[in-house]
C-alpha cells in the first residue's frame, strides 16, 4: 500500500487526468462541427462562383487551408446526414474518424440511389447557374 501522501497525490492525478481526457473528447467533437461549418461556407461559396473560378477564389482568400482539406471539409459537409446519423459516436470522431464512417456507409448504399442523388445535385446546380446568367 502506498503512503498516504503519495495516494492524494494519485487521487489528484486521476482527477486530472480525467477532466484532461474529457477535454480531449469535447475538443473532438467541436473540431468535427467546426469542420461541418466550414464544409457548408465552402460550399455556398463554391455554387456563387462561375464555373472555373473556384480554385483561384479559393487559393487567394483562403490561404491557410489546403486544396485537399476544403475537399475533405466540403465531403464532411455534404455526408453531414450520415455523419449526425450515427449521433452516440458523431461527437467524439476526429476528422479521420469520420471519413472512415463515410466510406464505410458509402459500401453500403446503392449504387443507383448515388447515382439519383448526384444527378439532383448536378441539377440543382444547372438550375443556378441558369438563374445567375439570366440575371
Amino acid at each position: 500500500m502506498p503512503p498516504r501522501d503519495l495516494t492524494v497525490s494519485l487521487a489528484k492525478l486521476a482527477t486530472k487526468i480525467n477532466s484532461e481526457h474529457r477535454l480531449v473528447r469535447s475538443a473532438a467533437g467541436h473540431m468535427l462541427k467546426h469542420a461541418l461549418a466550414a464544409g457548408d461556407l465552402l460550399i455556398e461559396a463554391k455554387e456563387q462562383l462561375p464555373h472555373g473560378e473556384w480554385l483561384p477564389w479559393f487559393e487567394s482568400n483562403c490561404p491557410d487551408i489546403s486544396p485537399r482539406t476544403a475537399q475533405v471539409y466540403m465531403q464532411l459537409a455534404r455526408n453531414r446526414f450520415a455523419i449526425e446519423a450515427n449521433a452516440q459516436s458523431a461527437a467524439h470522431l476526429s476528422l479521420a474518424g469520420a471519413l472512415k464512417l463515410l466510406a464505410a456507409e458509402d459500401d453500403g448504399i446503392d449504387k443507383r440511389q448515388r447515382r439519383a442523388e448526384r444527378e439532383r445535385e448536378l441539377g440543382a446546380r444547372q438550375l443556378r447557374c441558369r438563374s445567375r446568367s439570366s440575371a
